[in-house]
């Protein structure tokens, strides 16, 4: 829930519908985690089940603070320039390798939202994977989609990409 609202509120402050600040984002997925979590309080699905899902959510949330942290670390010590700011300018002067450190001002390196599904994929595969490989399959293919649509749509390089996953 956190990812989710992370990546909502992410999508409307780059477009300025909306502006919020990473704290900001985090409070709202926290408040998300906790709706989700009195919901499934509520609903009726034997104790153990639910107190695995509870302990499931709250690895989730603490996984997921932690790889956002290191990634927007990362990303303010490296400041590399995204490709799709670069062609918007039409200006590539800006470029930096992923082993230049800092760079010339920017957020592309590593990617978050790549880190962020890699994160999730793993988390699924140690939960489920073990009782059905479709798990792993799946979320490691809709993490792999994720990072290519990254790169296809401009957004980042594949250095980033590949940071990110390892990250994640």
């Amino acid at each position: 829930s956190i990812t989710v609202a992370c990546s909502a509120l992410h999508y409307f402050a780059k477009r300025e519908f909306y502006t919020v600040g990473v704290f900001g984002r985090i409070l709202w997925g926290l408040a998300l985690a906790a709706v989700i979590l009195v919901w499934s309080m509520l609903s009726r699905r034997s104790a153990a089940a639910l107190h695995r899902g509870q302990a499931l959510g709250i690895v989730w949330c603490l996984f997921s603070l932690l790889q956002c942290g290191i990634i927007q670390l990362l990303k303010a010590l490296w400041q590399r320039s995204r490709f799709d700011l670069m062609a918007e300018a039409g200006d590539f002067s800006a470029f930096t390798s992923w082993l230049q450190f800092p760079g010339n001002g920017g957020d592309s390196f590593p990617s978050g939202h790549t880190g962020t599904s890699f994160m999730t994929a793993t988390l699924l595969h140690k939960e489920y994977g073990w009782r059905n490989p479709w798990w792993s399959i799946g979320g490691y293919t809709i993490a792999a989609l994720t990072g290519v649509s990254r790169i296809m749509n401009n957004k980042h390089w594949m250095s980033d990409v590949a940071c990110g996953a390892a990250i994640g």
